[in-house]
């Protein structure tokens, strides 16, 4: 960990956590507790200021991780870049997400002007990757998020993001994509899966690849589509 507060008092550098092995196993048998067993742990976290911006950057994997009989052979990676964050709002936002984190009842809207002071600027989200892999089965999600127009926004930023419309101003490119494995572990949960992905790739909202299945989630100029297709169409359908 190397730690250093910037001008404005914000915790600026960089901390890494890294772990071998962990393994939890109950005193006794339980329904609800299952023996736990991850390894090649690796969390780090990055945080630069440059004048009035700030950048945060967090690269984390978990080589192995298994939970009793639910999850077994599962490893995940995630590479996530939060950039031209204002950084007053970025410290307070810490500050405040800190206090949330010691609270018994918090309530996320009290936290709206400190969410507002995070968007601050129109910053931009990088997801270079987020990976999950358990068994033969395998997700990931790569895009980017940014440009909240916080002008446009209605008077509780909380609100507003529960809201598809109340992001004016938002750029969002996301792709998920999904192999056959991963379908074939869901349509052996529920028998109507399979049918109800049929119908979504004749509609063109998923896309049906070699290796799998995939789809774009685009929002732009306030209107959310799914594989170019706008929501209110796909309601429709």
């Amino acid at each position: 960990n190397k730690a250093i507060a910037s001008d404005i008092g914000l915790n600026t550098g960089y901390s890494t956590v890294s772990l071998d092995r962990f393994e939890l196993t109950p005193s006794k048998p339980s329904k609800y507790l299952k023996p736990i067993t991850a390894e090649n742990f690796n969390f780090h976290n990055e945080v630069n200021q440059n004048g009035a911006i700030a950048n945060v950057i967090t690269n984390n994997t978990v080589g192995h991780l298994e939970i009793g009989s639910l999850l077994k052979q599962a490893n995940l990676s995630a590479k996530l870049a939060l950039n031209n964050v204002d950084a007053k709002g970025f410290k307070e936002f810490s500050e405040a997400i800190n206090k949330y984190n010691h609270t018994c009842n918090a309530k996320l809207d009290d936290y709206d002007d400190a969410i507002k002071g995070l968007l601050k600027g129109k910053p931009e989200l990088l997801v270079d990757h987020i990976k999950v892999a358990f068994e033969d089965s395998n997700i990931e999600l790569t895009g980017h998020i940014k440009g909240v127009d916080l002008d446009k926004l209605n008077n509780n930023t909380v609100d507003a993001i529960r809201k598809i419309d109340g992001l004016k101003g938002l750029d969002m490119k996301l792709k998920v994509k999904a192999n056959d494995a991963v379908i074939a572990h869901f349509d052996g949960q529920d028998n109507s899966f399979g049918q109800i992905l049929d119908n979504f790739i004749s509609a063109d909202v998923i896309k049906r690849e070699a290796d799998g299945y995939s789809l774009d989630i685009d929002y732009q100029n306030a209107e959310l589509r799914f594989n170019g297709i706008p929501l209110e169409a796909l309601k429709l359908t």
